[in-house]
């Protein structure tokens, strides 16, 4: 498995570049780490706590600007929930064993849970939209933001989040190939 991104940035505009950018395994034993990604995730919520500073944050790589084409790769699938929707999709991911961090956000200005699938390894911005769309059929819960299943999607931390890491089983290619002709319509589950 890789080691996982966490990106921050001032702004969303395609001329945006990482503010700064953090590499760390899913769990501190891998890579022989003294952290992990969710010590940085919790770091970074409390710091949009203490300061007020409402940064932006990216689970992908990028090779400077924030495109499609600048996009290295995705470290982690994601998908952002309604709180009203958070317990179905929570309770569904841990009977299925999917690997997950569960992270308090802010989308369109409503509270929300950002659920985020640590991946077993790069995929680019089109394999990224495909595995989160498998996943939210898999869970078959509505309430997904719009846009936060995509490689390019921005999060903001909630003042006062809290980051939760569940263990289980990675995604990556392997699960979109066993899902190859299952078609998905996001618009079933997006709000």
């Amino acid at each position: 498995m890789p080691l996982l991104s966490t990106s921050s940035f001032a702004t969303a505009t395609q001329k945006s570049t990482p503010i700064e950018t953090f590499f760390a395994p899913f769990h501190e034993d891998e890579w022989d780490r003294d952290y992990d990604v969710q010590t940085i995730l919790q770091a970074q919520a409390d710091q949009r706590t203490t300061t007020g500073e409402s940064l932006l944050h990216s689970f992908s790589v990028w090779d400077g600007e924030h495109t499609a084409f600048a996009h290295d790769g995705a470290t982690m699938s994601h998908l952002e929930y309604t709180v009203e929707a958070a317990n179905k999709v929570r309770a569904t991911l841990i009977a299925a064993e999917i690997a997950h961090y569960e992270i308090e956000t802010k989308a369109s200005r409503k509270d929300a849970v950002m659920f985020a699938f640590p991946l077993a390894e790069l995929l680019d911005h089109k394999e990224v939209m495909r595995l989160a769309s498998l996943i939210a059929d898999c869970i078959g819960v509505k309430g997904i933001f719009k846009n936060s299943y995509l490689s390019t999607y921005f999060f903001r931390f909630r003042k006062g989040a809290q980051v939760i890491k569940r263990n289980g089983n990675y995604m990556g290619r392997n699960f979109i190939e066993e899902q190859n002709g299952v078609f998905v319509k996001m618009a079933d589950y997006v709000v």
